[in-house]
């Protein structure tokens, strides 16, 4: 029994080796597109949002060819629970974000801009749900029957390498915006992959992550009493968040001890 357990203990190590490697590859990779897009003739020339719809897509087919071919985490969009179950798990966040979604589709000038910046927040989603919570966050559990203080400890080791990859932001804006930026992806990160574990469904994950992209993108005029500047608004939104997250890791603390 010693041996199975330390044996189990060195694969759980090395798959959580291979998670951390594959993130340090994409950053790097990351980092290595969106130097051409601003560099190369031509690719310099496009918007801001048509640039990162196709760094987006190059990373998304990125990842994918590297989880074939290396990583091998198998990525599970379609969930075992009944709709009624998934729309129990999932709907107060699905309620926020597409509230907040909504509430910025008054901002866009026109219909196109509006698509545009809904598909870019598509793609965003999609590449970063397959890295942090499709592959890293799975990578991370054990592989029997994980319970919380697993799910737990994953979902953090996830959504730290999720928060530190916003690092780059630096370039374009202060310290104290990158730094609530980086604990908004933390609780964020954990949402989402306590989600992604209630539902089995890597859909519910992206669908959120995107309306929340939307929103951002969107950059809308913020009126709410009391919230006059970004960070407080930031903060609002972090609180809210741990709610949020709190109900999905009830929700998944109950499922594990049954």
């Amino acid at each position: 029994m010693l041996s199975l357990a330390l044996l189990e203990s060195s694969d759980h190590m090395r798959a959580i080796r291979l998670a951390t490697s594959l993130w340090l590859t994409m950053v790097g990779l990351l980092i290595l597109v969106s130097l051409l897009f601003n560099k190369l003739p031509g690719l310099a020339t496009l918007s801001s949002l048509t640039s990162t719809g196709f760094e987006e897509l190059i990373l998304i087919i990125i990842v994918l060819f590297l989880n074939e071919r290396y990583v091998h985490q198998t990525l599970r969009f379609r969930s075992n629970l009944s709709w009624t179950n998934q729309v129990s798990i999932v709907g107060p966040a699905v309620l926020i974000a597409g509230y907040a979604a909504f509430s910025s589709l008054f901002t866009s000038a026109t219909a196109t801009t509006t698509l545009t910046t809904l598909l870019v927040a598509l793609l965003v989603s999609v590449f970063e749900e397959i890295l942090f919570r499709g592959i890293i966050f799975k990578q991370s559990l054990p592989t029997v029957n994980p319970g919380i203080n697993a799910i737990l400890q994953a979902a953090a080791f996830s959504s730290i390498l999720f928060s530190l990859t916003h690092l780059v932001n630096l370039t374009h804006q202060s310290w104290l915006l990158t730094g609530l930026q980086l604990l908004f992806t933390f609780v964020i990160g954990l949402l989402l992959c306590g989600l992604y574990q209630a539902t089995n469904s890597l859909w519910w994950p992206i669908v959120i992550h995107a309306l929340n992209d939307f929103f951002s993108f969107s950059q809308p005029t913020i009126n709410i009493p009391f919230i006059h500047t970004t960070a407080a608004f930031q903060l609002l939104e972090i609180g809210i968040i741990l709610a949020l997250t709190g109900l999905v890791f009830r929700h998944l603390v109950t499922v594990t001890q049954r």
